[in-house]
């Protein structure tokens, strides 16, 4: 009888074998599969196993070698990971000191065009750190500068909230912005604002093209004082730049007053206002029939749209310096 059962097994392998040799690789996989089921149902006959239990335990050694295979491919994934993480940081990591002296050189290249670009440059950065909870930080902040010459102070407080590990939200308190006293009186309204609102970037915003709009006011006005000393004064006031022209030969001519100041167009935003006044005596109004002081005004604006501000000033010292003193007495 054992004879017998030991023919049967092997006539079985002998069927796996010829499935292998006569299927592709997926098919031997089936064949295999198909094989495998017919040699253990024939143990199972054999060997006197219920064939619900030899059901269960091929479906439990299927079940295993599905979370075999799983865990192989999430190592294998970790793995890959890892390797991908390894490579990041080390590209992220100079490799020698040339390359961190590079790096260095590139963020100063940086800074600088960024001054160039923008005219502000940080002089002192103070930070420290009030409170350090779970989902709150508060930090206090004390920033100097200047912005194309003008100095600046500010100070504020932070508060970051911690949303979700993505997400958090920063609110900025008591805000203060201090610059020098002139530009406190012609940006008043405009600071005043800001501050209320407690926005750091509307500081900026305001800042940038007034103290750019300033230098070169600064500059205009030294520049045809120096160029015309005996034609040219120049007044200051809290709010106001004002170029007086004049000859000091002509007792009875006019004199013309230009005057640079600052409006508000928008908001934290301010732009230069360039206006001409005409003085003279009742006679020499009289004698003007042209209306050449009446129009002065109106035709300077257009010369600043023509030829800009600098051309249209030379212009109106001209005609002063082109009086004689034969001017009417």
């Amino acid at each position: 009888m054992a004879g017998t059962e030991k023919d049967g097994m092997s006539d079985d392998l002998a069927d796996v074998s010829r499935n292998i040799k006569e299927f592709s690789d997926v098919e031997v996989d089936r064949a295999l599969e198909t094989s495998m089921q017919a040699i253990s149902s024939s143990i199972s006959k054999k060997m006197g196993i219920p064939s619900k239990l030899m059901q269960e335990l091929n479906q439990l050694e299927l079940d295993i070698a599905t979370l075999s295979g799983n865990v192989t491919r999430k190592k294998a994934h970790l793995k890959q990971v890892k390797s991908w993480l390894r490579e990041e940081s080390d590209k992220d990591e100079p490799s020698s000191t040339a390359e961190v002296i590079q790096n260095i050189h590139n963020l100063e290249d940086m800074i600088l065009r960024m001054q160039k670009i923008t005219g502000v440059c940080f002089m002192d950065f103070q930070e420290e750190t009030l409170k350090n909870e779970e989902n709150l930080t508060q930090k206090h902040f004390d920033i100097k500068g200047e912005c194309n010459g003008l100095e600046f102070e500010l100070e504020f407080d932070t508060e970051e909230t911690l949303i979700n590990d993505e997400r958090s939200e920063i609110d900025i308190k008591d805000f203060v912005a201090n610059v020098p006293q002139d530009v406190c009186f012609e940006l008043e309204k405009s600071l005043e604002r800001v501050v209320n609102e407690q926005t750091v970037g509307g500081f900026f915003r305001l800042i940038m093209p007034y103290s750019k709009w300033e230098s070169h006011r600064q500059k205009l006005l030294n520049h045809f004082a120096e160029k015309y000393p005996e034609f040219v004064s120049v007044y200051t006031t809290e709010t106001n730049r004002t170029l007086t022209i004049s000859n000091p030969k002509s007792k009875h001519g006019p004199v013309l007053m230009i005057s640079w100041e600052f409006n508000e167009q928008s908001l934290d935003r301010v732009v230069p206002r360039i206006r001409l006044g005409v003085e003279g005596t009742q006679q020499l109004v009289d004698l003007d029939k042209m209306k050449a002081l009446e129009n002065a005004p109106e035709n300077f604006e257009l010369l600043i749209e023509e030829f800009g501000i600098e051309r249209a000033v030379d212009v109106m010292i001209n005609l002063i310096q082109m009086q004689t003193t034969e001017t009417v007495q």
